[in-house]
């Protein structure tokens, strides 16, 4: 295998340029200058709550490039949302383009690893057209493969297997690591669905979200001129919210910059809260034994909260015991003091928060500047009853999204179908929508059949076993004959003209404009903002393919909600915050 990495570096600029560029310096305070114009070397950048953490990241990428003659090519940015990773690229386009220079690579981790997968995932085995699965199409497998197994829902809901599965990965154990690991009957039986999870998985070419991580870190392992590749390429990594980085995250980071050492992590021990998803702060803490010679800079200016807040939260996080040591300051207003209300019961406290948002309607705050946060979703049941029994709006963040509602999930059913056959998860979904009367009795007989053998259900479907017949055997036939027609197509048209002839082709379109409601209607306007998704993707890749637009949908984490539904008291959970 030959793999270069060109030495393509960008022209020095001239000076009015440069100095054009470096004016943003004068906005930073001392130690956020200090942060951005580090030189070489890791660098740590201990950023407390509000300290500027963003700015400072686009404003050292971008010193970078205009300072330091850094191509943009061979700078990366990660980050673990799309929200902040377009914010940061946002940033730095706002500072780059207008004289002319193209922002670098800002990504979340698994965008990052898709990239690197496609690119270089074959190596370790992987298909050119290997397909990511969301959490809905997790879920669909872990069922499957506990039916094969016959291990009841009753006894173990596929939700904590697939909780299970996902620990397992985030701290980089395999099925036989699993095996060896578990501990009592229960867990021994999840690692047995785990190992036929894995199997389908690796059946249909697909992989999951923890997969994208765990594969780049094989490969980078197990392929030692891919991993010089990167290096060469990367030759500067920036990365956002360390805190929150699990094993295979830093994993990979380590890999990438273990040799170069131009790595800057931006990241707050006390701002650690996703354990539960693997988060793993000795990350972040043992960062300069990592890389000895680490330069730590301290961001301790609050710029959006009060001082009595700050020296709230100053004292109950000086009580943990692992952090690294700062104190938030700030120059703005002292504030209003905070207040503590205990009620008898979670009843009594809902009832004061409803009372409480009414009272700061009357004085003029509009519902949209009210938010109420609890720790957990749980919680949110009885201030959902208060509320409404106060007659107050509110809105839970984390709701159906966009690429969440059934219809958008319809759709791109048929679109991993036509790109990749044995796509069995796709396959049950969309095969059902619209109806063809075909139900589950039909679908497992089509799984039972003994031509299945391991062959995809759309195989299976072109030729139904005898055990089929009627209606629901002439089905299948026109559903196979549709999907091939549709993969014959794709390769011919732009992703969106595909995804809108495949809602006529599919007879969908038609199916939700014949039911005449306004359920169908809003979900005809969904599909229809698709499309036009899929078109702002073709605008915005220079090279548009349809795996691509489907890459994309697979790793977006949220959309806003097509209608707005006016001013609402927002519900969070402190994580969702």
């Amino acid at each position: 295998m030959k793999l270069r990495v060109g030495d393509a570096r960008i022209a020095r600029y001239n000076r009015p340029v440069l100095s054009e560029l470096t004016r943003f310096l004068d906005d930073l305070n001392p130690p956020q200058r200090e942060a951005v114009t580090a030189g070489d070397g890791p660098l740590l950048v201990l950023a407390g709550a509000g300290s500027g953490k963003t700015r400072v990241i686009a404003y050292r990428i971008t010193w970078l490039i205009s300072a330091r003659d850094i191509s943009p090519r061979n700078v990366l940015a990660v980050t673990f949302t799309n929200k902040a990773a377009g914010e940061m690229a946002r940033r730095v386009e706002s500072l780059l383009l207008p004289v002319g220079i193209r922002a670098p690579l800002i990504a979340t981790f698994h965008s990052a690893c898709v990239r690197v997968l496609r690119q270089h995932g074959r190596h370790i085995g992987l298909p050119a057209h290997f397909v990511i699965y969301d959490e809905d199409d997790r879920a669909s497998l872990v069922k499957e493969s506990m039916k094969e197994l016959d291990l009841g829902e009753r006894t173990t809901t596929p939700a904590a297997v697939t909780q299970r599965i996902s620990y397992w990965k985030n701290h980089m154990l395999g099925v036989d690591d699993a095996k060896r690991e578990a501990r009592g009957p229960w867990e021994e039986k999840i690692a047995l669905v785990f190992g036929r999870y894995e199997e389908r998985l690796r059946a249909v070419g697909a992989v999951d979200f923890d997969d994208l991580l765990l594969k780049t870190v094989r490969l980078f392992e197990e392929v030692p001129e891919a991993l010089a590749w990167y290096r060469g390429l990367w030759r500067h990594v920036l990365v956002d919210e360390y805190q929150d980085t699990n094993r295979a995250q830093y994993r990979i980071i380590r890999l990438l910059t273990g040799e170069h050492r131009s790595v800057c992590v931006v990241g707050d021990p006390d701002q650690s809260v996703y354990r539960w998803r693997g988060a793993d702060i000795r990350n972040i803490l043992d960062f300069e034994q990592d890389y000895p010679g680490t330069r730590v800079v301290k961001l301790e200016q609050n710029y959006r909260s009060t001082q009595r807040i700050l020296s709230l939260a100053t004292a109950v996080i000086d009580h943990n015991v692992q952090r690294k040591d700062k104190t938030l300051w700030t120059e703005n207003a002292e504030g209003d003091p905070p207040k503590l209300y205990r009620g008898w019961d979670e009843h009594e406290e809902a009832n004061f928060v409803a009372q409480t948002v009414l009272g700061l309607r009357g004085d003029g705050v509009p519902w949209d500047g009210v938010a109420v946060f609890y720790r957990t979703n749980a919680q949110s049941r009885v201030l959902e009853d208060a509320l409404r029994r106060a007659r107050v709006p509110y809105g839970i963040v984390g709701g159906v999204r966009f690429y969440e509602r059934k219809e958008i999930k319809d759709a791109l059913a048929y679109v991993r179908l036509a790109i990749n056959p044995a796509d069995d998860v796709a396959f049950r979904r969309a095969i059902q929508t619209p109806g063809r009367g075909i139900g589950s009795a039909t679908l497992a007989r089509l799984d039972e059949a003994p031509s299945r053998a391991g062959r995809a259900l759309l195989t299976v479907a072109a030729d139904p076993p005898a055990a089929i017949t009627g209606k629901p055997r002439r089905a299948l036939g026109e559903f196979a004959e549709l999907i091939r027609g549709l993969a014959d197509r794709r390769a011919e048209m732009t992703p969106p003209a595909f995804v809108d002839h495949l809602l006529n082709a599919s007879g969908y379109r038609e199916a939700l404009r014949e039911e005449r409601s306004p359920e169908a209607e809003a979900r005809l306007e969904n599909l229809e903002e698709l499309i036009a998704a899929a078109e702002d993707y073709v605008h915005a890749d220079s090279a548009p393919t349809l795996e691509g637009f489907l890459d994309g949908v697979a790793l977006l984490a949220d959309i806003d909600e097509l209608k707005d539904e006016g001013p609402r008291v927002t519900l969070m959970t402190l994580h969702s915050a």
